[in-house]
């Protein structure tokens, strides 16, 4: 396996050099995440059985996930050439750092008052919770370019699912005609099934 990865990287000089120091970059800021998610995690869930349940066996799950898909990297010639421990690299792009304080501020609003928060009734608590959420994943997408990637999934239309809208003259026709339309789909969703493409479609046609 370790002969296979090396002569993979040979072949690719350019993986050796700018993306391997990206990928070990990113490493570095996963692996601080990492300590900081499991930090608060015990902190303030480590004394609920079923959250360190929950714990364990999402993070078992990942890792089966992760080393399957990179012996399938390295055993099936041709599958990817720019191997990767997680499949992909992932980018410490980090340009909207306000977005990044406005989400760690608010995860850190919900840990704070978690437990009144749980103590309001269930309208005001779903309420209070989609608003974190929805705070939460705004400030989370702002993070690698500010506002600008928070736009690109609707605005990046060759590659998003978006793109697949004007393509869909009605569901059934759409499902129908899904594999010959292949060609003329946004790039990220070609390898994926037409659920989440008729979903935006819906909440377009509102």
């Amino acid at each position: 396996m370790i002969a296979k990865i090396a002569q993979l990287l040979s072949y690719h000089p350019y993986v050796t050099t700018a993306k391997i120091s990206v990928a070990l970059n990113s490493a570095a800021a996963i692996l601080l995440f990492a300590c900081l998610f499991f930090y608060f995690y015990r902190k303030y869930f480590w004394k609920n059985q079923a959250a360190r349940e929950l714990f364990w066996l999402v993070n078992i799950i990942f890792a089966f996930i992760i080393f399957v898909k990179f012996i399938i990297g390295v055993l099936y010639q041709g599958y990817i050439p720019e191997l990767t421990f997680f499949f992909a690299i992932p980018s410490p792009k980090l340009l909207g750092f306000g977005w990044l304080l406005t989400a760690t501020g608010v995860f850190l609003f919900f840990l704070y008052f978690r437990k009144k928060i749980e103590s309001l009734s269930t309208s005001k608590f779903l309420a209070i919770l989609f608003a974190v959420f929805f705070i939460f994943s705004v400030s989370v997408a702002g993070i690698r370019e500010g506002a600008v990637s928070i736009a690109d999934p609707f605005t990046r239309v060759y590659w998003e699912y978006t793109g697949n809208i004007p393509l869909i003259s009605s569901a059934k026709n759409f499902l129908h005609d899904y594999i010959t339309l292949e060609p003329r789909l946004a790039r990220h969703s070609i390898t994926h099934p037409p659920g989440y493409s008729l979903l935006l479609y819906f909440f377009h046609k509102l």
